[in-house]
């Protein structure tokens, strides 16, 4: 199944990772596996500097106080992700790439 669109994205649908997301903290990296489900809580336009802000509840996560730093996801120049307190994948688009294939699939 091919990558669902960023702009198609919503809070209705359960996805999964398509890939393995790779994250870092201060002292170490953690890896989300593909398949990791998530569901969208929120969707915030960021027009000011041209983003638009996804926040994503991760379903199974082990440590919910680990918080990464913002960066460039591998397979993207415009797409960055973190990882906040309680397990929330925040990821940033740039308004240009919103119809470009995200990293998730629907469930």
């Amino acid at each position: 199944m091919a990558a669902t669109k960023w702009s198609q994205i919503n809070s209705t649908d359960q996805y999964k990772l398509t890939y393995p997301l790779t994250l870092k903290t201060s002292d170490k990296t953690i890896t989300l596996p593909k398949g990791a489900e998530a569901t969208l809580t929120e969707s915030t336009e960021l027009s000011m500097i041209k983003v638009q802000l996804q926040k994503f509840q991760l379903k199974d996560c082990a440590d919910k106080q680990i918080e990464t730093d913002l960066e460039l996801v591998s397979n993207s120049n415009s797409v960055s992700a973190n990882m906040s307190k309680g397990c929330v994948l925040e990821v940033f688009i740039e308004k240009q790439d919103e119809n470009s294939k995200s990293f998730f699939n629907v469930l």
